[in-house]
């Protein structure tokens, strides 16, 4: 167990302490600090999205199929659900001549209440689009297309997509394939079990790889960077820590406080 770092006062009384484990990693991989335990097991979630969607690059789906950096970004994120988020996703799943049933991933209210307020008033229900993982879904059918795989159950774990998926963050993370843990995410498509250290090590692998000019990792992270608002919306903190930082840091968040 790690020391409890966030304590919540509301008035005089403690109301929530939040225990806390971190680890810092170069891009070489050596540990450089931590707090609590850094080898603490747990899922990737969201935050394993950017590596996700490196083989729409690597894979030429970004050429073949015209995608945008801003596109490539939302296909990063985990967006709020508002109108431009919708126009994005759309536009990408046209692109690869699909529309949004062909998501898997199930609808669920906007993130953002100004466009979840617009829903209710005008009598509409959320769609698949709306779901805060339509992008990665939507770069995962433009996967199988590129490949002329069936995007009829993309999201199975015995697809090509997710045996490809597994391969690309196994790699990153520098762990066998079969040492993931695999799940099932909110979304319904696989998740990677594995220490918070590798997941350091992936991030500061491509960080460091964008860093060096390395041409697809440069492009995830510039597509991050330069359309932070795709990465999550208004008033979120990857979204803001993104633009205040002008390039300098890219960030995803992930559910379960991973970050």
């Amino acid at each position: 167990m790690s020391q409890s770092l966030v304590e919540v006062f509301r008035g005089p009384v403690l109301e929530s302490s939040h225990r806390i484990h971190a680890a810092v990693v170069d891009s070489n991989g050596r540990l450089r600090a931590w707090v609590g335990d850094p080898d603490m097991a747990t899922f990737f979630r969201s935050s394993a999205k950017p590596f996700q969607a490196l083989p729409l690059v690597t894979h030429g789906a970004m050429d073949r199929f015209g995608i945008t950096l801003e596109e490539l970004a939302i296909c990063c994120g985990s967006h709020s659900g508002d109108a431009r988020h919708v126009e994005v996703v759309t536009g990408l799943l046209r692109k690869i001549g699909l529309d949004g049933e062909a998501l898997a991933c199930g609808p669920h209210p906007p993130f953002d209440q100004s466009s979840r307020r617009t829903l209710a008033e005008a009598g509409l229900e959320p769609v698949r689009v709306h779901n805060n993982c339509s992008g990665k879904h939507a770069g995962m059918l433009a996967l199988a297309r590129v490949h002329g795989w069936d995007t009829e159950g993309y999201h199975r774990p015995e697809h090509p997509v997710q045996r490809r998926l597994l391969s690309e963050v196994a790699r990153w993370v520098e762990m066998p394939e079969e040492a993931l843990a695999l799940g099932t995410d909110g979304c319904g498509v696989v998740c990677f079990g594995l220490p918070l250290r590798q997941m350091a090590v992936a991030y500061a692998r491509l960080a460091g790889a964008a860093r060096n000019g390395d041409h697809d990792p440069t492009f995830v992270v510039g597509a991050m960077t330069s359309y932070p608002e795709m990465v999550a919306g208004r008033g979120r903190i990857c979204t803001d820590l993104m633009k205040q930082t002008t390039g300098r840091v890219f960030a995803k968040v992930g559910a379960e406080g991973v970050y």
